[in-house]
Order: structure tokens, then C-alpha cells, then sequence
């Protein structure tokens, strides 16, 4: 939390040691917000570019900001993270004893 309070957020470590736990939080979201504007404004460019670029011939439908989005990640249910932690498991070799759940 510290490294993400001074290295991301900016703040001295004495600045970081005053915040409170939902100060901390408010601020992290709010960089979060500012990091997704961001991203959108290179997206823009991005789009921009491969459009005025574009062979018409190849691709029908002009690029969209979202296309150059990054996509979020889905957070996992505790199944599919068992069932993940299994399959790779697996692939590494794993011979252990298998444990209930």
C-alpha cells in the first residue's frame, strides 16, 4: 500500500502515514478514474490514425475508441480459481495429494 500511496499517488511518506484507510481508498479510485481517462485519450489517437489509414477494401467498418481500449479483467468466482489452480496443477506436474474442498 505504501509503494501505491508514494510511487503512483505521488504522496510523501509522511503524507501517506496521515490518510486514512477510506482516504486511501477515495484516492485510489480516483486515480483509477484518471489512468481509464487517459487510456482513452491515447485510444482516441490510436483510432484516429488507423482509421485515416484504414484500406476500405480490407475492413468494412471504421476502428472504434473501444478497440483500442484495454479490456478489464473479470474477477473470478472461487470456483474458477480452483478449477485454474487444478488445470495448472496438472500441467506442471503436480502429483500431490488432492485436497477437499
Amino acid at each position: 500500500m505504501w509503494s501505491v500511496g508514494v510511487y503512483d499517488l505521488g504522496l510523501t511518506t509522511e503524507e501517506w502515514g496521515r490518510l486514512t484507510p477510506r482516504e486511501f481508498r477515495a484516492l485510489c479510485e480516483r486515480w483509477k478514474q484518471d489512468q481509464k481517462r487517459q487510456d482513452g485519450r491515447v485510444a482516441l489517437i490510436a483510432a484516429l490514425i488507423a482509421n485515416a489509414n484504414r484500406d476500405p477494401k480490407r475492413r468494412s467498418k471504421p476502428y472504434q475508441v473501444d478497440d483500442f481500449m484495454p479490456k478489464e479483467r473479470k474477477k473470478q468466482t472461487a470456483e474458477q480459481m480452483r478449477d485454474t489452480v487444478k488445470v495448472l496443477h496438472a500441467a506442471f506436474g503436480g502429483k500431490g495429494k488432492r485436497v477437499k474442498t
